[in-house]
C-alpha cells in the first residue's frame, strides 16, 4: 500500500485517493476523516516542540541569505530582499523544513516506501522539490500528481490613497527645515507604533531635540498631534515603486550560485523561486522604500534612530539606511521576549529592555550585554499613570470578570514556529479549553480581547456559540487600563499583553497549545502558571480566581514608577553624546549632512572651500573679478574689433567671414569631447586630492585632441584643394584660401583652447585672464591692421598669427605641461563622457546658427540680410559673454564639490544659486542692451540699422540662454550629459521649424528673431527641468522661481517700455514695421505653396469675426482665442487650406491630446494639455477661414458640432485611462468614461432641442417671424446668482464647459509636473470633481428643462407669430390663428407726440421717418409726429414739407437738446417721445413705452417720469442700451448699458439710471424738472443729468425692452465734431456733471483722488502716444473749467446740502451699480417684465418665412 500526500485538505476532497493512508502537509483533518478508520496524519500534529530545531535552522538560513557572514555590518553591503523580508523568509523556511523533519525524526509516515504527492500546479512546486530530494535521499518511490489551482503569492503593496498623497504633499511644503550645520541639537527619527514611541517623542521635545516620524504612508493622527510642536514627518510611499533594484540574496550580488543545505536537502531553488515572487510583487515597493529612506536620511542627517521591535520591512530598511547614514539605532522593546525567531532588528546598536528578565533573554540570544539598556517600556508609563489615578475595582461581590487576550489565528499556508506549536487545530483547541473552563464556573462573565491586527472574530464567535450559557463579549479596541480595572484575572493565550497585565497587579494565567515549549516561563514573567490541557486550565483558573492581587515584579518591569520614557531618552542622548565625542557618527564631522541649502551662493562656496584650505568667499570674489575683468575687457575689445571689421569689410565680405568662422567653430567637435571630459575628471580628481589621476586625464586628452585636430586640418586642406580646382566663379579662390587658412588656424586654436580649458579646470584664472586679454588686444591690433592693408586675406593671416602667439604664451603661463600618453582602455571612458558633451555642443552650435543658415538660404538677398542681422547678433553675443563670467568661475567648483562630497544635492543647490546670480547679472546687461544697444549701433553703423529691430526678440532669448549654463554644467558633473543633448536637440527642432514658418509667412528678420527667442526659452526650461530641478526641495524651487523671475521679468518689461519709441505700433502688427525698416516689400516665398496675397490683420478683423463677437462667447474666446486665432488664420490663408481641413486637423489634434493623456505620466499630461490648447485655437481658425473666403455653411457648422461632441468624449476618457495606467486601477478609466458621457449628454441634450425645433417647423401651417440678427440665444443666460445653492449650480455648469475643462487640466498638469507628482493626485481630484459635476449637470439640465419647458419657451422666443395671432395645435398640425383684440380701453388712451430733433439730417429723416410714422399709426394711442428743426441749412424743412406733409414742424434756434424745453412748452400732449434723427422705430414700439404711465398715472407720487426703449445697432442689431448702470472709473462717473453681465438682462424690464436716444417723458414732469440743462451744450450727458435730478425729486425712469429702437449712433455729432471731439465732449461734460450734482463728501474725495491718477496716467503715457492723443484728461479738465466759469450762476446746482438729498445721492450710485441694478423692481406688469420683445420682420428679414405641410 502506498501513502497519499496532500498539500492541503481541499485537494484531498477533489482527488480520488480514498481508502488509503494519507498525510496532510498544511492544515488538519476534519473529524469525519479522523474517524474513517484509516491512518490520517498531518504535520500540524506531528511537528511540535520536539522538532524545535526547525526554528533555529530557519533563522540560521535566513541570516545566511541576508548577511552572508556578518549580520551586523550593513553599511558596507547592499541591502537584499532576503534581509528586508527576513521574518517572512523565516516562516517560509519553516514551511520547507517541516517535511524534512518528517524523515529526520522517523515519524510514522516516513515508514512508507511508496508515496503519491497530490499538488497544485504553480503553488506546491516547492513541496514537490523538497519531497523529491527526500525520496532520493531515503530510497522512497514517489510520484507527483498535479492538480489545477491558484497559489499563495506574496501580496503586492496596495497603492496609497490620493488624499494621503495630497496630505503628504501639503506637509512637505510646510515641513520644518532640515538640519543645518549650525544646529547642534540631537536629531532623532522615530519609526514604529505611536503607542510605544509617543511618550519618547514627548520627552525628546522637552529636552530640545529635533524629531521626525517616518512612515510608509502619511499618518494623519500623528501629524495632527505633533505638527504644532515642529515635528516633521518623512513619508516613503513605497506603493509608488516601479522597478525592483534589490538583489535577492547576498550571493546573487556576487553572481555566485550557492546551495542552501539543511539535513542533506538543498533549499536554494525553492527559496530563489519564492524570492523571485517577492521581487515581482513587493520588490518595486521595497526598492522605493529604501531609496526614499536614504533620501530622507541624507536630508535630515539624524544622529539617532529609535524603533520598536516589529520585524516589518520598513523597520528592516530603516536599520539598514541608518547604518549607512552612520546614525545610532535603538530598538525599544514592545512585547515580551518569547522566541528569538520573532524578534526583528537584532542588528540595531542598542536595545532598551523591559527589565532584567528581558535582558537575560537577549543575552541568551547572543546580544552583547553592553548593547542592552534596562529602561522599561514607555507604553507602560501611560498604563501605570492610569492605574495610579484609578485603582483596580473589586468585582468579587458581583461575580468574577475574566479577561481573555487572544492571538492572531493560525494560517495553514504559513505554518508557525514548531516551538510554539500554534496551528489552526491547536488554536481552536485552546479557545475551547478556556470557554469550557469559564462555562463550568458559576457567576463568571468574560471579555475576549481580540488581536488589533488580525482579530479572527468569526472563528472565535463560532467557538463561543457552542457554549450558550457563557456570559461573554468580544472587544477589539478597548483601552487596556479600563479592561484591567474590573478584571478578576487575565487569561493569556500566549499574548504579550498578558504579561503586561501583570503590571497592574492582576493575576495572570497563561494557556498554551498542547505540545508547545516553555514559551514564556510563568515564574520568570510574573504569571501564576501555564496550562497545556483542559484539566490544567480548569484547575489553574479556580486557583487564580481565588488568588489575591499580585505585586508587579521588578525583574519583569523596570519602570514600576513610570520613568521608562525618561530612561529611554537618557540612553538615546547618552549614546549620541558618546558617539559624537568619539567621532564615530560622522566621518567628516558635522559636514556629513547632505542637501543643506545655504543662505547664499557665496556662503556655500565659502563652506566648501574653507574645508579644502582655500580662502572661501574671497576666492570666489577674486576669481569672479578676474574672469569678469578679462571678459569685459575681451568684450569691449571684441566689439571694437567687430565694428572695425564691419567698417573695413563690405556686408558681403562680412557674411563670408561669418561662414569661415562657422567652419572654425566645428573644429572643436572633432576630438569627441575628450578635452571637456578630461576637464571634468581633473576637477573631480582635485576634489578628491588625487593629482596623479588629474595628470593622467590631462595627458590622454591632449594626445587625442592633437591627433583628431590634425585629421580635421588635413580634411580642410583637401576641401580647399577641391574648391580651387573645381571653382569657376570669382569667389572660388577666396573660399579655397579661406579653408586652407582655417586648417592652419584650427591647429593653433585647438592647442590654445586646450590650454585655456585646463587652466580654468585647475582654477588658474589669473593666467587665463591675462591670456584672454592678450588675445583680444592682439586680435584688435594685428587683425585690424592686416584687414586694413590686405582686406579679407589679411584678416585670415592675422588670425593665424594671433593663434600662434596665444598658444606660445599659454604654454609659458601654465604650471603643468601636457604630455603624450595613450591607452585606449583609458580613452574610451573619456569618450563615453565627452561624446554626449561634444554632440550637445555641436547641436548648440547648429541651434545658435540655424537662424543665420535659414536667412542665408530662404531670403533672396540672403547675404545682405545676414549682414544686417549680424549687427543684432553682435549685441546678443556680448550678452552671452556676460553670463559666461560666473559660469567660467563656477565650472570647476561643481566638479570639486562633487569629487569631495559625492553628493548630487549639494551640487544642485550650488547650481541653483549660480543660476540666480546669472539671472541678476544678465538681466542688468539685457536691460542696458535693450535701451541703449539699438540707438548706439544705429548711430555708429547706419548701413546696418535695418537689422536692429530684431534686438527686441533676440535679447530676451539670449537672457534665457544666459541662465542655462549652471543646468548644463550640473548635468556634465553628475554624468547625465545625455539629458543636455536631448534638450539641445529639442530646441534645435523647434528653432528650425519656427524659423521656417516665420520666413514662409513673410515675417522677415523680426519673425526669425521671435522664433529664435522662443526656442531659446524652451531650451532653458527643459535644461533646468531635467537637471537640478528634481534635486531641489519644494521650498528651494519656490525660492528659485521667485528669484529668477523676479530679476528677469521686471527688467525686461521696463527695458522694453523704455526702448519703445513714441508712436510705435503696439497692437502686434510688427510685420509692417519690419518691412518698413528693411526697406523691402512683403513677398510670397515658395512658389505655388503661397497661392494668394496675405491679408493684413485689420482686414481680418473686419471680415473674419462673427457678428457681435466682441460680446458673445466666454471670456477666453473673446480675449485670447479669437485674437490669437487671427494670427494663425493670417498664416494659413495663402496656403489654400479650407475650413473643413482645419476642422479635421483640429480633430486629429484632439485625438493626439487624448492619446497623450492616456499614456499617464506628468510630462505626457502636460503635452496633452498643450495639444488641447492648440485644438481650441484651431476650433476658432476654421470659422474665421470660412467667413473670410465666404464659404460658411451649415455643413461646416454640423462638422464643427460633431467635433465638439467627439472632444467632449475622448478627452475625459483619455484622462481617465491615463490615471488608470498611472495608478494601476481600472476604476479611473470608468470614472473618465462617466465624465465623458456626462459632457456628451449635456451637449446632446441641447442639440436635440434644436432638432425638435425643426421637427415642429415641418408641421407648421402659416407664417412665423424668425428672431435673428442678435447673434446669441433667444433666451439669455442668467447672471451669477446670489444664493449659495444657485451659485453652486452655476459653478457646476461652468465646470462642464470645454474651455474650463481645458484650462483646469492645463493648470493641474502643470502643477503636477512642477511638483514632481508622479502619482498625479491633483488630476485625480480634478477628474472626480468634474465627473461628478458633469453627471449632476446633465441630470439637472434634463430634469429642470422638462420642468420649466425650456424647449417650448425658446421656440416661442425664436419663432414668433405675427402680432395678434397665436400658434395652436389642430389635428396634428400647428396652425397660426388670430387672437382676440388686446387694445386698451378708451379710458387709457393718451395724447402722444413723437418729437424728433433734427439738425442738417435730411438724409437721416428720409430713412427714419417712415418707420416712425408707421409706429405712430400702429399705436392704440392718439399719436402725432413732430420734427424740431434746429436751423438746418441742408433743406431739411423743405424736404419734410414735400415728402412728409403729415409731419408737424417746429423751427427753433440751434440749442441742441435744450430745444426740447422750448417746444414741449408749446405742445399739449400727455406724453412726449423724444427721438434723435438717427432712430428707426419698431412697428410696435410706442405702446410699451406708454404702458408705465398708464399703470402709475400721470402726476402721481412716486410716478414714472420717463421710459427708455431697448436700443439696438442700426446695422447688426447688437444691443446698445438703455438699461443704464452707473459706476466709477478712475474718479469719473460712467453711465453705461454695456456693464458686465448686461447680456443676461437685456430683455428684462426694470429701473434705469438714464435714458438715451429714444425716450418717452411725462411732459408736465419734464417741464417741472426744467428739461435739459444748457450747461452741457452742444451735447452729451444731458440725459444722465435729467435722470439724476428726477431721482432726487422722487421720480423714476423705467427701461422697457419690449419697445425696440434702432440707432445709427451719433450720426450728427460724429459728422460735426468727429470721434475725438465726441470723446472730448463726453469727458468735459462728465466733469461738469460731477461739479454740479455731487455733494457727498465720499464722492468728492473719490473724484479728486481719481483726477490725480488720471493726470499721472497722462504723464506716463505721453511718450507712447501720438501728439493728438496726449494729455486728453488735462485738456478736458481745462475746457470744463472754462465752461463752468462761462455759465456762471446758471451752472450752480439746484441741489442743496440737506441730509435727505445727500442720502438720495448715495442711494442713486448704490442702486444703479452694475451688481445691483438688476435687483431693482420695475414699474411694468409682470407679463411685460418677463416677456420677450417681438422682432419686426421688415427690419430683420426681407419676407416672412412660410411653412407649409410636409
Amino acid at each position: 500500500m502506498y501513502l497519499s500526500v496532500f498539500s492541503n485538505a481541499e485537494l484531498q476532497k477533489k482527488s480520488a485517493a480514498d481508502g488509503v493512508p494519507a498525510l496532510l502537509l498544511e492544515g488538519g483533518w476534519d473529524q469525519t476523516q479522523r474517524n474513517s478508520g484509516l491512518p490520517r496524519w498531518d504535520l500540524d500534529h506531528l511537528i511540535d516542540v520536539g522538532c524545535s530545531w526547525i526554528d533555529d535552522e530557519a533563522e540560521r538560513l535566513a541570516e545566511q541569505l541576508a548577511y552572508e557572514t556578518d549580520a551586523y555590518e550593513l553599511s558596507e553591503k547592499p541591502t537584499t530582499l532576503a534581509y528586508v523580508n527576513s521574518l517572512a523568509l523565516r516562516y517560509y523556511l519553516v514551511k520547507l523544513l517541516r517535511p524534512v523533519a518528517l524523515y529526520e525524526h522517523g515519524l510514522p509516515p516516513a515508514a512508507y516506501r511508496k508515496l503519491e504527492f497530490h499538488a497544485v500546479s504553480g503553488r506546491d512546486d516547492d513541496y514537490a522539490h523538497i519531497l523529491g530530494q527526500l525520496w532520493r535521499l531515503h530510497g522512497v518511490e514517489g510520484q507527483v500528481q498535479w492538480h489545477p489551482g491558484t497559489g499563495h503569492a506574496p501580496a503586492a503593496i496596495a497603492p496609497n490613497a490620493p488624499w494621503r498623497q495630497a496630505m503628504s504633499l501639503m506637509h512637505r511644503a510646510t515641513a520644518p527645515a532640515a538640519a543645518s550645520e549650525q544646529d547642534d541639537r540631537p536629531r532623532v527619527v522615530l519609526c514604529g507604533n505611536p503607542r510605544i514611541l509617543d511618550p519618547v517623542c514627548e520627552e525628546l521635545l522637552n529636552r530640545g531635540c529635533r524629531v521626525w516620524w517616518i512612515y510608509d504612508r502619511f499618518a494623519v493622527r500623528s501629524w495632527l498631534r505633533w505638527r504644532r510642536r515642529g515635528v516633521g514627518q518623512l513619508v516613503c510611499d513605497s506603493s509608488r515603486g516601479t522597478e525592483n533594484r534589490l538583489p535577492l540574496t547576498s550571493w546573487q550580488r556576487d553572481s555566485i550560485r550557492k546551495p542552501l543545505w539543511s539535513r542533506g536537502v538543498d533549499l536554494a531553488p525553492a527559496v530563489d523561486a519564492w524570492l523571485s515572487q517577492v521581487a515581482n510583487t513587493q520588490g518595486p515597493a521595497q526598492t522605493r522604500l529604501l531609496e526614499q529612506l536614504t533620501k530622507h536620511f541624507n536630508h535630515v542627517a539624524p544622529t539617532h534612530v529609535v524603533l520598536d521591535e516589529d520585524a516589518t520591512p520598513l523597520a528592516r530598511c530603516v536599520v539598514a539606511a541608518a547604518h549607512r547614514a552612520e546614525a545610532v539605532t535603538t530598538v525599544v522593546q514592545n512585547a515580551a521576549a518569547g522566541i528569538r525567531f520573532g524578534f526583528a532588528p537584532l542588528a540595531a546598536d542598542r536595545v532598551c529592555a523591559w527589565g532584567e528578565s528581558s535582558r537575560r533573554q537577549y543575552e541568551r540570544w547572543g546580544v552583547d550585554r553592553s548593547r542592552i539598556k534596562v529602561t522599561g517600556s514607555p507604553w507602560h508609563d501611560t498604563l501605570v499613570n492610569q492605574l495610579k489615578a484609578s485603582p483596580l475595582t473589586s468585582t468579587h461581590g458581583n461575580g468574577h470578570h475574566v479577561v481573555v487576550f487572544t492571538t492572531p489565528p493560525a494560517r495553514d499556508h504559513r505554518p508557525d514556529m514548531a516551538y510554539y506549536h500554534k496551528t489552526s487545530c491547536t488554536y481552536r483547541q485552546t479557545l475551547e479549553w478556556v470557554c469550557c473552563a469559564l462555562d463550568s464556573l458559576p457567576n463568571v462573565r468574560s471579555t475576549f480581547k481580540l488581536h488589533p491586527r488580525v482579530s479572527g472574530r468569526d472563528q472565535i464567535q463560532d467557538i463561543i456559540a457552542s457554549f450558550p450559557a457563557l456570559q461573554t463579549k468580544l472587544v477589539e479596541n478597548a483601552p487596556l487600563g479600563n479592561m484591567l480595572k474590573t478584571a478578576s484575572c487575565v487569561i493569556s493565550l500566549g499574548s504579550s499583553v498578558g504579561v503586561e497585565a501583570a503590571l497592574a497587579g492582576v493575576p495572570v494565567l497563561q494557556v498554551l497549545p498542547e505540545g508547545s515549549g516553555n514559551y514564556l516561563p510563568a515564574t520568570q514573567w510574573g504569571m501564576l502558571g501555564t496550562a497545556r490541557s483542559q484539566d490544567e486550565v480548569n484547575t489553574l483558573l479556580q486557583q487564580v480566581l481565588s488568588h489575591k492581587a499580585t505585586v508587579p515584579s521588578p525583574e519583569v518591569f523596570a519602570n514600576v514608577n513610570g520613568t521608562a520614557s525618561s530612561d529611554v531618552v537618557d540612553a538615546v542622548l547618552a549614546e549620541s553624546a558618546e558617539t559624537l565625542q568619539r567621532g564615530q557618527l560622522h566621518s567628516a564631522g558635522s559636514l556629513r549632512i547632505a542637501g543643506i541649502r545655504r543662505a547664499t551662493l557665496v556662503g556655500s562656496i565659502a563652506q566648501h572651500e574653507s574645508s579644502t584650505g582655500d580662502r572661501g568667499w574671497r576666492s570666489l570674489v577674486r576669481d569672479s573679478s578676474l574672469v569678469g575683468v578679462s571678459t569685459i575687457a575681451g568684450q569691449v575689445l571684441g566689439v571694437a574689433t567687430a565694428l572695425l571689421l564691419r567698417a573695413l569689410l563690405s556686408p558681403a565680405q562680412m557674411g563670408l567671414w561669418q561662414a569661415f568662422k562657422l567652419v572654425l567653430s566645428y573644429a572643436g567637435f572633432i576630438n569627441l569631447g575628450v578635452t571637456k571630459a578630461a576637464a571634468r575628471e581633473v576637477t573631480i580628481a582635485r576634489g578628491r586630492q588625487r593629482a596623479n589621476e588629474a595628470a593622467r586625464s590631462r595627458d590622454l586628452a591632449f594626445t587625442f585632441s592633437a591627433v583628431t585636430t590634425t585629421a580635421y586640418a588635413v580634411a580642410l586642406c583637401g576641401a580647399a584643394t577641391w574648391v580651387w580646382l573645381q571653382g569657376e566663379s570669382n569667389t572660388s579662390s577666396l573660399w579655397a584660401i579661406g579653408l586652407g587658412a582655417m586648417a592652419a588656424i584650427s591647429l593653433a586654436q585647438r592647442f590654445l583652447t586646450f590650454q585655456i580649458v585646463m587652466l580654468r579646470a585647475e582654477r588658474q584664472f589669473a593666467a587665463a585672464a591675462r591670456l584672454a586679454i592678450l588675445e583680444a588686444v592682439l586680435t584688435l591690433t594685428v587683425c585690424g591692421l592686416a584687414t586694413w592693408v590686405w582686406g579679407l586675406y589679411g584678416l585670415l593671416a592675422g588670425c593665424l598669427l594671433v593663434s600662434l602667439i596665444g598658444g606660445w604664451v599659454a604654454r609659458r603661463m601654465s604650471e603643468t605641461q601636457p604630455g603624450w600618453a595613450w591607452n585606449l582602455r583609458d580613452v574610451l571612458p573619456l569618450i563615453a563622457v565627452g561624446l554626449p558633451i561634444v554632440l550637445t555642443g555641436l547641436v548648440m552650435t547648429l541651434f545658435q546658427s540655424v537662424d543665420k543658415l535659414m536667412v542665408l538660404a530662404y531670403l533672396p538677398d540672403g547675404a545682405y540680410q545676414l549682414g544686417i542681422y549680424s549687427t543684432a547678433l553682435l549685441v546678443t553675443t556680448q550678452l552671452s559673454g556676460v553670463a559666461n563670467i560666473l559660469a567660467t568661475t563656477m565650472a570647476p567648483r561643481y566638479g570639486e564639490m562633487y569629487g569631495r562630497w559625492n553628493c548630487e544635492r549639494r551640487v544642485a543647490t550650488l547650481a541653483a544659486g549660480a543660476t540666480e546670480l546669472h539671472a541678476a547679472l544678465s538681466a542688468i546687461a539685457a536691460g542696458f542692451a535693450l535701451v541703449a544697444g539699438g540707438p548706439v549701433l544705429a548711430w555708429l553703423l547706419p548701413s546696418y540699422a535695418a537689422g536692429l529691430p530684431a534686438l527686441r526678440w533676440l535679447i530676451p532669448g539670449s537672457l534665457a540662454l544666459a541662465v542655462s549654463p549652471p543646468a548644463t554644467q550640473y548635468l556634465v558633473t553628475t554624468k547625465r550629459q545625455n539629458r543636455g543633448l536631448f534638450s539641445a536637440c529639442l530646441a534645435l527642432g523647434v528653432a528650425a521649424m519656427g524659423n521656417f514658418i516665420a520666413l514662409q509667412a513673410g515675417w522677415g528678420l523680426l519673425g526669425v528673431a521671435a522664433a529664435t527667442c522662443l526656442s531659446q526659452a524652451l531650451f532653458a526650461l527643459v535644461a533646468i527641468g531635467v537637471s537640478f530641478w528634481n534635486a531641489l526641495s519644494w521650498s528651494q524651487r519656490a525660492r528659485y522661481l521667485f528669484a529668477v523671475l523676479g530679476l528677469v521679468g521686471p527688467t525686461l518689461v521696463v527695458a522694453q517700455l523704455a526702448a519703445l519709441p513714441a508712436g510705435a505700433d503696439t497692437n502686434g502688427e510688427w510685420t509692417r514695421v519690419v518691412v518698413g525698416n528693411i526697406g523691402t516689400l512683403e513677398r510670397d516665398i515658395g512658389g505655388d505653396f503661397l497661392s494668394t496675397v496675405r491679408p493684413t490683420l485689420d482686414e481680418l478683423r473686419q471680415r473674419c469675426p462673427k457678428p457681435g463677437a466682441a460680446h458673445l462667447g466666454n471670456w477666453m474666446a473673446r480675449r485670447i482665442a479669437r485674437p490669437a486665432a487671427l494670427h494663425i488664420t493670417r498664416v494659413v490663408i495663402p496656403w489654400g487650406v479650407t475650413a473643413h481641413s482645419v476642422t479635421l486637423i483640429a480633430v486629429v489634434t484632439a485625438i493626439a491630446a487624448a492619446v497623450a493623456f492616456g499614456i499617464g505620466t506628468p510630462l505626457t499630461f502636460l503635452l496633452g494639455a498643450g495639444l488641447l490648447q492648440l485644438w481650441y485655437l484651431l476650433d476658432h481658425v476654421d470659422g474665421q477661414l470660412a467667413r473670410y473666403h465666404g464659404t460658411a455653411s451649415l455643413d461646416g457648422v454640423q462638422l464643427d458640432y460633431l467635433m465638439h461632441h467627439l472632444v467632449n468624449v475622448i478627452i475625459p476618457v483619455g484622462v481617465g485611462w491615463g490615471l488608470s495606467v498611472n495608478q494601476l486601477q481600472p476604476l479611473w478609466a470608468l470614472v473618465g468614461f462617466v465624465w465623458g458621457m456626462g459632457l456628451l449628454s449635456i451637449g446632446v441634450w441641447h442639440d436635440c432641442r434644436y432638432k425638435a425645433f425643426v421637427q415642429r417647423l415641418k408641421w407648421v401651417r402659416g407664417e412665423l417671424r424668425v428672431r435673428g440678427a442678435s447673434g446669441a440665444a433667444a433666451v439669455p443666460q442668467t447672471a451669477i446668482p446670489a444664493s449659495p445653492a444657485r451659485k453652486l449650480a452655476w459653478i457646476l455648469r461652468k465646470l462642464c464647459e470645454i474651455h474650463v475643462v481645458m484650462n483646469v487640466l492645463s493648470v493641474t498638469a502643470l502643477v503636477a509636473w512642477f511638483l514632481g507628482d508622479g502619482r498625479l493626485w491633483s488630476l485625480m481630484a480634478v477628474v472626480v470633481a468634474m465627473g461628478v459635476a458633469s453627471v449632476v449637470v446633465a441630470a439637472g439640465s434634463i430634469v429642470t428643462g422638462l420642468k420649466r419647458q425650456d424647449c417650448e419657451n425658446e421656440f416661442a422666443a425664436w419663432y414668433q407669430v405675427p402680432p395678434g395671432h397665436t400658434l395652436v395645435p389642430h389635428e396634428g398640425w400647428w396652425c397660426i390663428e388670430p387672437e382676440a383684440s388686446n387694445l386698451p380701453p378708451d379710458g387709457s388712451r393718451m395724447n402722444v407726440d413723437l418729437v424728433i430733433l433734427n439738425y442738417n439730417g435730411r438724409g437721416l429723416l428720409g430713412q427714419c421717418l417712415p418707420s416712425i410714422l408707421e409706429a405712430a399709426s400702429a399705436s392704440s394711442h392718439d399719436c402725432r409726429v413732430v420734427v424740431i428743426d434746429n436751423a438746418s441749412t441742408d433743406g431739411s424743412v423743405e424736404f419734410l414739407r414735400e415728402a412728409f406733409s403729415e409731419v408737424h414742424i417746429e423751427q427753433c434756434p440751434n440749442h441742441g437738446l435744450c430745444s426740447y424745453n422750448t417746444v414741449l412748452k408749446r405742445l399739449n400732449c400727455d406724453v412726449a417721445v423724444l427721438l434723435n434723427n438717427d432712430i428707426r422705430l419698431d412697428h410696435h414700439a410706442v405702446d410699451p413705452l406708454i404702458e408705465p404711465f398708464i399703470q402709475r398715472g400721470l402726476n402721481t407720487g412716486g410716478r414714472c417720469c420717463m421710459t427708455a426703449a431697448q436700443c439696438r445697432s442700426w446695422d447688426s442689431g447688437d444691443y446698445e442700451g438703455q438699461k443704464t448702470a452707473v459706476t466709477w472709473r478712475w474718479g469719473l462717473v460712467q453711465a453705461t448699458s454695456l456693464y458686465k453681465g448686461h447680456e443676461h438682462q437685456t430683455n428684462r424690464a426694470g429701473m434705469t439710471a438714464s435714458a438715451g436716444a429714444a425716450i418717452a417723458v411725462d411732459r408736465q414732469a419734464f417741464l417741472q424738472l426744467g428739461g435739459f440743462d444748457s450747461l452741457y451744450l452742444p451735447g452729451r450727458l444731458e440725459d444722465l443729468d435729467l435722470a439724476f435730478r428726477a431721482y432726487q425729486q422722487g421720480f423714476n425712469a423705467e427701461y422697457v425692452p419690449q419697445s425696440l429702437a434702432f440707432h445709427a449712433g451719433q450720426a450728427t455729432f460724429t459728422r460735426v465734431f468727429g470721434a475725438e471731439g465726441c470723446d472730448r465732449l463726453a469727458l468735459r461734460n462728465t466733469l461738469l456733471f460731477q461739479w454740479k450734482n455731487l455733494r457727498c463728501v465720499r464722492h468728492r474725495v473719490r473724484q479728486w483722488a481719481g483726477y490725480s491718477l488720471r493726470i499721472a496716467r497722462d504723464f506716463v503715457a505721453t511718450p507712447f502716444l501720438a501728439p493728438q492723443h496726449r494729455w486728453k484728461f488735462v485738456t478736458a479738465f481745462n475746457e470744463a473749467r472754462i465752461r463752468w466759469r462761462e455759465m456762471g450762476a446758471s451752472a450752480s446746482s439746484s441741489s442743496t446740502n440737506t441730509p435727505q438729498e445727500i442720502q438720495r445721492e448715495r442711494n442713486f450710485f448704490h442702486e444703479f451699480h452694475p451688481k445691483r441694478i438688476d435687483q431693482l423692481p420695475g414699474l411694468l406688469p409682470r407679463q411685460m417684465v418677463d416677456s420677450t420683445p417681438q422682432q419686426p420682420s421688415e427690419l430683420l428679414a426681407t419676407e416672412p418665412l412660410t411653412f407649409e405641410a410636409v
